[in-house]
C-alpha cells in the first residue's frame, strides 16, 4: 500500500512539474496576448500610474488546460487534512490553476480548515491568487475576512498578484487607496515585483515612485534585466529618473545582463562605450556574467583584455563555474593558465568543488599535487566535504593515507565535523590525534558544522571541548540554535557563558523565541536575568512579542517597573504597538502624563512612524524633553527621512539646536544623501561652518566615495580641518586607492606631504598588523554604515 501511494505521489509531482514547465513556456510566448511595455504610461506625480493604453482582447489559452475539477481538488485537500500530502506553494498553484470564482468560494472554507498552518497558508494564497483573476472583489472580501492580521496581509497580497496578471491598473489603483502608508508602500512594491517579467516598464515606475534607496537597489535588478531583454534602449532611458549612483550601477549591470541574453555583441559594444569608469565596470560585469553562462570560452577570452583587477576578480568565478559545467578539463587548463596566483586560486575555488561532486578521488589527488600550501589545504577541505556526502569511509581513508603530516593535521581540523555527523566517538578519536593546541579549535569547528544538522549530537560533542575560548564560542553557537528550537534549554546553556556583548545578544534572541511560544514563561525567565545589558535586550524582545499579542497587558507590566526600567520597556512597547496598530498607539500616547513611560513610548513611536512619515515623527521629537531619548529618536528620524528626502531631512537637522541630537543625526543624513546624490550632499556639507560638524559630514562622504570614486574621496580629505582625523583619513584613502590605481594614490600621498617611509606603509600594508586599520573599522561601526 505504501508503495502504491508513493507511485501516486510521484506521478502527481511529475505532472505538477510538467505543468509548471509548459506554463512557463506558454508564458514566455504570451506577448502576443499581453500588453507591451510601450503601451504603458506613468504620470509624473509620485506614486501615480497613468491609465492603461490598451487591454488585451484575448487571453492565453493554456489556463484551462490544467484545470482540475472541484472534486479532484477536494480530494487533495482531504489528503492534506490527513497529512498525506505535503504541497509547497508551487504545487498548490498548479492544483488551483484555472479554478473559477464559484469553485474558489466553495473551496475557501475547506482550505481554512486545514490544521497545518504552513500548508493552510500555501493553499489559501494559491487559491486567492487564482480567484482574483476571475473575481478580484470576491477574493478581496475573502482575504479581508481573515481574522489573523498576518494571514489577512498575505492573502491580500496574493489577491493583488493574481489581479495584476489580468488587470494591473486595477490592482495598482486598489493598492494606492490603502489608508496605512506602510502597507500601501509594501503592497505597491510587491506589485512591482509581480509585474517585473510581464510589464517591466510599469514595474520600474512603481519602484521609482515608492521604493527607498535600499529597496530600490534590491528590486531594481530583476526589473531592469527583464526590461533589457525586451527593449534595452527604453530601459537605459528610464535610468534618468533617479540620481542615486548606487542604484544606477545596479541597473546598468542588470541591463547589461538582460541585453546580453539576446544580443551579447551589441550589449558589449554599449558597455565599452561608457566613458565613466564607475558605470563602465557594472555594465561590462553584467554583460560578461551573462556571456559566461552561455559561452564561457568567449567570456574567458574577453577577460584577458580586462585590465581592471577588481572587475576581473568578480568575473573569474562565473566563468569558472560555467566552464566546469560543460568541460571540466578545459576549466582546469584555463585556471592553470591565469597569470596571477590570486586569479588561479579564485578559479580553482569554484572549479574543484564542482569536480568533487562527480569525481571526488580525482579532485582530491589533483589538489594534493598543488604547490601552494594554503591553497592545497583550503581546496582539499572543500573536496572532502563533498566526498563525505557520497562515501564517508573512502574520504576518511584518503585523509588517513595522506603522507604529509602537516597537510593531514590541517585537513583533519575541518574533516572532524564531517565525521561527527556519522559518528561522534570517531570524531573525538580523530581530534585526539591532533596536537593539544589545535584540538579544541577542531572540535569547535565540528560543533559548528554539526549544529544545523543534528543539535543533540552537537550538544554531546560540546562535552568533549575543554574550557576556554573555543568552548565559549561553541556554546554561543548552540545557544543561537536552541533559541529557535528549545529556548529554555538555550537560556540555561547560555547562562554558563562569561558576561559580554555576545552572551547578551544571544540571550535576547533566546528570550524573544521563548516569548513567541509562551509569554508567561518568558516573563518568568526575564525576571531571573540579572540587571544589565543582557536583561535590557531580552526585555526588548519579550515586550515586543507581548505587545503584538496583547498590548494592554504589556503596558500594564511596564507600569509596574521603576522609572528607568519603565522608559526602556516603553520604547519596546511603543515600537511594536505602532507597527501593529498605529491609531491605537497614538490614542494611548494621548492618555500618558509626562514621565518615563511617556518619554519611552514617544521614542518607540518615532522609530516606527519615521519609516513612513518622518515629518510627523520629527514633530514628536520636538515635544520630547532634552536628553538621551530625544537624541536617539532624532537620529532614527533623520536616517529614515533621509532615505526618502535627504534635502528635507538635512534642513530639519540644520534647524535643531546644537547638542547630541544634532551631532548624532547629521552624519546619518549625509550618509543616506551621499548614497543617492553625492554632489548635492557635498554642497550641503560645504555650507556648514568649519569645525566638528563639517568634518563629520566630510568624513561620511569620504567613506561613501572610498571605493567607488577614490579620487573624489581624496579631494574631500583636504577639506577636513581636524589634523588628527585628516591624517587617519589620508592613510585610509591612500591604502584603498592603491588597490585600483597605485600610481595615482602615490602621487596624491606625495602631494599631501606624506613622508616616503609612511607612503611605503600605506601602499604596502601588512595585512592585519597596520596600526590604523582599526580606526577604519571603528568609523564604520560609529556611522552604522552597514545596512
Amino acid at each position: 500500500m505504501k508503495t502504491n501511494w508513493l507511485i501516486v505521489l510521484l506521478a502527481f509531482c511529475l505532472g505538477t512539474i510538467g505543468g509548471y514547465v509548459l506554463a512557463k513556456r506558454v508564458g514566455a510566448q504570451g506577448e502576443s496576448y499581453g500588453q507591451q511595455p510601450a503601451q504603458i504610461g506613468v504620470a509624473n506625480s509620485p506614486g501615480t500610474v497613468a491609465p492603461e493604453a490598451t487591454k488585451p482582447a484575448v487571453q492565453p489559452p493554456d489556463e484551462q488546460a490544467f484545470t482540475r475539477s472541484a472534486a479532484e481538488i477536494e480530494m487533495i485537500i482531504a489528503k492534506a487534512q490527513r497529512n498525506e500530502w505535503d504541497g509547497c506553494i508551487h504545487a498548490w498553484t498548479e492544483v488551483m490553476r484555472g479554478v473559477d470564482a464559484a469553485t474558489a468560494a466553495a473551496l475557501f472554507p475547506k482550505i481554512q480548515a486545514l490544521p497545518d498552518k504552513r500548508m493552510r497558508a500555501n493553499a489559501r494564497d494559491a487559491l486567492l491568487k487564482q480567484w482574483a483573476k476571475a473575481d478580484p472583489a470576491g477574493a478581496l472580501a475573502a482575504a479581508a475576512a481573515l481574522s489573523d492580521p498576518r494571514e489577512r496581509d498575505s492573502g491580500t497580497a496574493a489577491v493583488l498578484a493574481g489581479w495584476a496578471e489580468k488587470d494591473p491598473q486595477g490592482a495598482i489603483a486598489y493598492a494606492q487607496q490603502m489608508a496605512d502608508p506602510q502597507k500601501r508602500r509594501k503592497t505597491l512594491l510587491g506589485l512591482a515585483d509581480d509585474l517585473a517579467e510581464t510589464n517591466p516598464a510599469l514595474a520600474f515606475d512603481l519602484l521609482v515612485a515608492n521604493a527607498d534607496s535600499h529597496t530600490l537597489r534590491l528590486q531594481l535588478g530583476d526589473v531592469c534585466r527583464a526590461w533589457a531583454r525586451k527593449d534595452p534602449q527604453a530601459a537605459l532611458q528610464a535610468l534618468n529618473k533617479f540620481k542615486s549612483a548606487a542604484a544606477r550601477r545596479e541597473a546598468l549591470s542588470a541591463i547589461g545582463s538582460g541585453w546580453a541574453e539576446s544580443d551579447p555583441e551589441g550589449a558589449l559594444a554599449w558597455a565599452n562605450s561608457l566613458g565613466n569608469t564607475q558605470e563602465w565596470r557594472p555594465a561590462v560585469k553584467g554583460v560578461l556574467e551573462k556571456l559566461a553562462e552561455n559561452d564561457p570560452a568567449r567570456a574567458a577570452t574577453l577577460l584577458e583584455g580586462v585590465t581592471d583587477r577588481r572587475l576581473a576578480n568578480d568575473l573569474i568565478p562565473d566563468i569558472a563555474r560555467a566552464m566546469a559545467e560543460s568541460d571540466m578539463q578545459q576549466a582546469l587548463r584555463w585556471a592553470e593558465s591565469l597569470k596571477t596566483s590570486s586569479a588561479r586560486r579564485r578559479a580553482l575555488q569554484t572549479i574543484i568543488p564542482q569536480w568533487a561532486e562527480e569525481m571526488p578521488k580525482a579532485a582530491a589527488e589533483y589538489v594534493v599535487g598543488l604547490a601552494d600550501t594554503h591553497e592545497r589545504e583550503s581546496l582539499l577541505g572543500s573536496v572532502l566535504r563533498e566526498w563525505c556526502q557520497s562515501d564517508p569511509d573512502k574520504a576518511q581513508a584518503f585523509v588517513e593515507g595522506l603522507a604529509d603530516p602537516a597537510l593531514r593535521s590541517a585537513v583533519l581540523r575541518d574533516f572532524i565535523g564531517e565525521i561527527a555527523q556519522e559518528n561522534i566517538e570517531k570524531a573525538v578519536a580523530f581530534a585526539n590525534q591532533l596536537p593539544e593546541s589545535e584540538r579544541a579549535e577542531a572540535l569547535h569547528r565540528a560543533v559548528f558544522s554539526l549544529a544545523d544538522e543534528d543539535l543533540e549530537a552537537a550538544m554531546k560533542l560540546l562535552e568533549h571541548i575543554p574550557h576556554g575560548q573555543a568552548r565559549e564560542q561553541a556554546i554561543g553557537l548552540l545557544g543561537m540554535q536552541l533559541a529557535e528550537q528549545d529556548p529554555l534549554t538555550g537560556l540555561k546553556l547560555l547562562a554558563t557563558l562569561p558576561e559580554g556583548s555576545t552572551r547578551d545578544w544571544i540571550i535576547s534572541r533566546a528570550a524573544g523565541a521563548l516569548a513567541a511560544q509562551d509569554i508567561s514563561t518568558a516573563i518568568a525567565v526575564l525576571n531571573e536575568i540579572p540587571a544589565g545589558e543582557a536583561r535590557d535586550r531580552a526585555q526588548q524582545q519579550v515586550l515586543g512579542e507581548w505587545t503584538r499579542q496583547d498590548p494592554a497587558a504589556a503596558f500594564a507590566y511596564a507600569q509596574g517597573l521603576s522609572g528607568a526600567e519603565q522608559e526602556k520597556a516603553a520604547v519596546a512597547i511603543g515600537t511594536a504597538w505602532a507597527r501593529e496598530a498605529l491609531a491605537d498607539a497614538k490614542a494611548k500616547l494621548s492618555e500618558l502624563p509626562e514621565g518615563p513611560l511617556r518619554t519611552g513610548f514617544i521614542e518607540g513611536l518615532c522609530t516606527t512612524i519615521a519609516r513612513n512619515s518622518p515629518e510627523e515623527a520629527a514633530q514628536m521629537v520636538g515635544t520630547m524633553l532634552t536628553g538621551d531619548a530625544q537624541s536617539r529618536a532624532a537620529v532614527t528620524v533623520a536616517e529614515q527621512w533621509a532615505r526618502k528626502d535627504p534635502a528635507a531631512a538635512a534642513n530639519w537637522v540644520g534647524a535643531l539646536p546644537s547638542g547630541e541630537a544634532r551631532a548624532g543625526a547629521l552624519p546619518r543624513v549625509v550618509l543616506r544623501w551621499a548614497a543617492k546624490d553625492v554632489e548635492s550632499a557635498g554642497a550641503w556639507v560645504r555650507q556648514l561652518p568649519t569645525g566638528k560638524e563639517r568634518d563629520s559630514g566630510a568624513r561620511v562622504i569620504i567613506m561613501e566615495e572610498l571605493w567607488r570614486n577614490p579620487e573624489n574621496a581624496a579631494k574631500w580629505v583636504s577639506e577636513v580641518a581636524d589634523t588628527n582625523l585628516r591624517t587617519k583619513l589620508i592613510k585610509i584613502v591612500g591604502n584603498t586607492w592603491q588597490s585600483s590605481n597605485r600610481q595615482a594614490a602615490e602621487q596624491w600621498l606625495t602631494q599631501m606631504g606624506v613622508s616616503a617611509e609612511e607612503r611605503n606603509k600605506i601602499l604596502n600594508p601588512a595585512f592585519g598588523t597596520d596600526s590604523w586599520g582599526g580606526m577604519f573599522f571603528d568609523m564604520d561601526l560609529e556611522l552604522d554604515l552597514a545596512e
